[in-house]
């Protein structure tokens, strides 16, 4: 080799070696760019935090502990009267059953839970179907905001379809195009409208909108800065709401302390009710143990919600029993049980003339069961007979 072609191979290392290393240097300053630019807003967090804490601390010490302004008590006497006129003109939970157990109006958060395939998502829609049912007293019919984290959007307004027209949302490869037909009439009048509208986790293409605390409190926030004041807000559900997007660290069970919290001070300043759907485990025949306990995630939710009720299907009778756990402002009812009946997806009263209707189902099956039963009996005796 040449000492010319020697010197070119040196030169071209060397080269290659200052490319590497300008490479390294220019990943390396990425790379701290991207760590300092964490730090910052992990410190901004945390500095907002501290900042809100003092605040309320001011607010706490500069307070007037002594007498109450003339202001403050037209205030005080303001609210009073409009949370009583509230409870005077309620709306109607699911169906009359209801009127003297659930307290469906404004400053009321309702805690449904119930476990796995009960119906949770069943009680959204019914509940929709009822509200928007109903008339304010201006002649507008009501509306209903749903929050979810557990269905598409499309499903939710399908869903009410059905309940409006008496179908079951099931087996959905069976649904004809004419029924589809008025699926499509029923959203868009639904939607169009304003009456029942329905926030997913992507909704406006922001992920997190519905499963995290800020989500949640971006979504109040705006509904009361923007005065849009629906009669009743539906969250479903509960333990779907497991981070933070400013505090990642924050685990599920202190995300949904968070969220409890939240909700406390909406239920106070948002002018309707709302009803949080929230998975519990099943209470087995030999367990006493109380349904806060059952309840998955963080209990606090139990500490702020004003009504608390657990749900239980019996797929057999077709009814479902519903047990009050909690009821801050109605006397007598706690532990106490309402029971409805289940028909094409909607809960109806669980009256006499349903009763009788479960019961004429149930000796029509088993008369089937008895013929099916008879005929296997028979063409097996015919068998034999051939045998023989």
């Amino acid at each position: 080799m040449s000492d010319e072609k020697k010197e070119d191979d040196k030169m071209n290392e060397l080269m290659k070696a200052l490319e590497e290393s300008s490479a390294f240097e220019k990943k390396s300053q990425e790379l701290r760019t991207k760590k300092m630019e964490l730090d910052e807003h992990r410190v901004n967090v945390e500095l907002e935090r501290m900042r809100q804490e003092n605040k309320e601390l001011e607010l706490v010490k500069s307070a007037d502990y002594g007498r109450i302004s003339d202001k403050e008590i037209g205030i005080i006497i303001q609210n009073s009267e409009d949370y009583m006129e509230a409870a005077r003109h309620k709306s109607q939970f699911i169906n009359n059953d209801f009127d003297d157990v659930v307290p469906f109006f404004r400053k009321n958060l309702i805690l449904i839970g119930g476990s796995t395939n009960n119906g949770k998502s069943t009680i959204v829609t019914n509940i929709i179907r009822s509200t928007i049912s109903q008339k304010n007293a201006d002649g507008s019919l009501k509306r209903a905001l749903v929050i979810t984290n557990e269905q598409s959007r499309e499903d939710f307004y399908n869903c009410t379809a059905c309940q409006i027209k008496g179908y079951e949302y099931v087996n959905h490869h069976e649904f004809t195009d004419q029924q589809r037909s008025e699926f499509k009439v029923i959203t868009t009048f639904l939607a169009g409208n304003g009456l029942v509208t329905v926030i997913d986790n992507n909704h406006n293409g922001s992920l997190g909108a519905t499963t995290t605390v800020e989500g949640i409190k971006a979504i109040f926030d705006s509904l009361i800065e923007n005065k849009e004041y629906y009669d009743v807000v539906l969250i479903d559900y509960y333990q779907n709401f497991f981070m933070s997007k400013l505090n990642p660290k924050l685990d599920e069970y202190n995300s949904q302390r968070m969220l409890a919290k939240l909700l406390d001070q909406y239920k106070n300043s948002y002018p309707a009710p709302i009803v949080l759907l929230a998975q519990s485990r099943p209470q087995l025949e030999d367990e006493t143990i109380p349904f806060k306990v059952r309840l998955e995630g963080s209990k606090m939710i139990m500490n702020v919600a004003t009504c608390v009720m657990e749900i239980i299907a019996d797929r057999e009778n077709l009814r479902t029993e519903w047990i009050v756990h909690k009821s801050r402002f109605q006397k007598g009812i706690v532990g106490k049980s309402i029971w409805t009946g289940y028909e094409n997806g909607q809960f109806v009263p669980y009256n006499e003339e349903f009763k009788a209707k479960v019961a004429e189902r149930m000796a029509k099956r088993q008369d089937a069961l008895m013929s099916k039963a008879a005929g296997i009996t028979l063409n097996k005796k015919v068998e034999e007979k051939k045998d023989k």
